[in-house]
């Protein structure tokens, strides 16, 4: 059988002959203790077995996904891996449970002892716990693999917090659960743990593409950002699905779709603009191929921030539509309890262009400094600049008085929206002409080098 030569690796190395035998015999040790130290109606081996799956699938296996790429990157063995002939999908479900099956092996027993020890409700435990373990671990490599593309460092603490946001991601999914009512997903009232199951399945399957599509990158294998839409629509539907739908408000639920869909890809597109790589190179690759109509050598080259923008944007665009045919819009429905707390529409139509111009702005902001000399440092410089500009600036302006000059800064503390959507148009502006002249002059021109023997033996 040919089996995938990194996972075969990795089982040479993970599952030595001295670990296969220690394990059950350590386990077997904890096990026995817990039953002679306590009554066994008290369900301490129970709580003992689950609470060892949970630090082995949960601490110890999501901290070696995390550490696969890293660890071979410190034993400087990743550039030879990466210029091997193994595939992308190989390279990434080898890495995922090869660096983990050890961890997995300590799980599956612990799962045993507990499904032997509560018969009555291990099933659906057992089949949640694998499902969020996977995914915790899959997020976790996800994480590291976005950081490797981006050449940032690999410590131990930088591994630790990989780690945290692979547990973080799938705790929200596993406690869904433990609602005791039917969720309501677009109306449709589904059990607690059906609805976990279902949602942490596939969520489980996004994390394993997502990490085959960052894997591919790193292996040089071009995609398009069709996978990548394709996850938004779903985490639009998927957070769209959980919008109570009150009798105030039903008539206007398309509304608060596009609403919510537009918010969600608004806060993903500024996770993607930090996270994504923003070379110089690519970008005059895309503007090439949009000039010689090679559009799919164009969508290769397009940073996922991009697309999730032009969807926000689609969306806000559409509730600005749905606002104009029908007058009254859902946030006037939730906020009908006299006139007085009546938004208008018109009012509302300008807080959305108000917060699509300042989100250009944004990405604007993060573009300049990433096309400047200290491109490393681009993210934290854009990043520190925008906490300037939505939290220091307003505050400052609030301790002095000026509370009405914080609209020019801040569209969701504004009074009246006008004011901010005149604001953003102006700062967008500005910042078009501060990128393209750093583009011109750093980018836009093909440098010439002088005639002299010192440049001709640096080329």
């Amino acid at each position: 059988m040919n089996l995938n030569p990194e996972f075969q690796r990795n089982l040479w190395l993970e599952l030595t002959l001295h670990r296969l035998i220690g394990m059950p015999l350590v386990l077997g040790g904890i096990f026995l203790l817990a039953y002679l130290s306590a009554d066994p109606a008290d369900g301490v081996v129970t709580l003992t077995a689950l609470t060892l799956t949970c630090l082995f699938t949960f601490g110890w296996g999501t901290y070696l996904a995390a550490e696969t790429v890293s660890g071979e990157i410190k034993s400087r063995t990743w550039d030879v891996q990466r210029m091997s002939s193994i595939g992308p999908w190989s390279m990434t479900w080898g890495k995922l449970f090869g660096s983990t099956i050890f961890p997995w092996y300590g799980s599956l027993i612990c799962l045993t002892v507990y499904g032997l020890s509560a018969p009555e409700r291990s099933l659906t435990t057992v089949v949640l716990l694998l499902l969020t373990g996977l995914m915790s671990q899959a997020v976790a490599m996800l994480a590291s693999l976005a950081a490797v593309s981006k050449g940032q460092a690999q410590g131990r603490s930088a591994v630790i917090g990989y780690c945290v946001i692979g547990i973080l991601s799938a705790w929200p999914l596993f406690s869904l659960y433990r609602f005791k009512d039917a969720v309501s997903w677009f109306g449709y009232p589904f059990a607690a743990i059906d609805l976990t199951l279902i949602s942490v399945t596939l969520w489980v399957v996004w994390a394993l593409i997502g990490c085959y599509r960052q894997m591919s990158r790193e292996l040089q294998v071009a995609g398009t950002p069709v996978v990548w839409v394709s996850f938004l629509l779903f985490l639009w539907l998927f957070v769209a699905g959980f919008i109570p739908a009150a009798p105030e408000i039903r008539d206007h639920m398309p509304s608060l779709y596009l609403a919510v869909g537009s918010g969600v890809m608004l806060i993903l597109t500024y996770g993607m603009v930090f996270n994504d790589r923003k070379e110089p190179a690519a970008m005059r690759r895309m503007l090439l191929a949009a000039q010689t109509g090679q559009w799919r050598r164009l969508l290769e080259d397009v940073p996922v921030w991009l697309p999730t923008l032009v969807m926000a944007t689609v969306l806000a665009l559409g509730l600005i539509v749905l606002l104009v045919v029908s007058p009254v819009n859902a946030v006037q429905a939730v906020a009908a309890k006299g006139a007085k707390n009546w938004v208008s529409t018109v009012e509302v139509i300008s807080w959305i262009v108000a917060f699509l111009l300042f989100a250009a702005r944004d990405m604007a902001i993060v573009l300049f400094f990433s096309l400047g000399a200290r491109r490393n440092r681009a993210d934290w410089t854009a990043g520190l600049y925008l906490a300037i500009l939505y939290a220091l600036v307003p505050g400052l302006l609030t301790a002095m008085g000026a509370g009405q000059l914080v609209a020019l800064f801040c569209p969701w503390l504004a009074r009246h929206p006008g004011t901010s959507l005149i604001a953003g148009a102006m700062q967008v502006i500005l910042m078009a002409v501060l990128v393209h002249r750093r583009w011109q002059n750093g980018f836009g021109k093909p440098r010439v080098i002088a005639a002299t023997p010192a440049a001709g033996f640096a080329r």
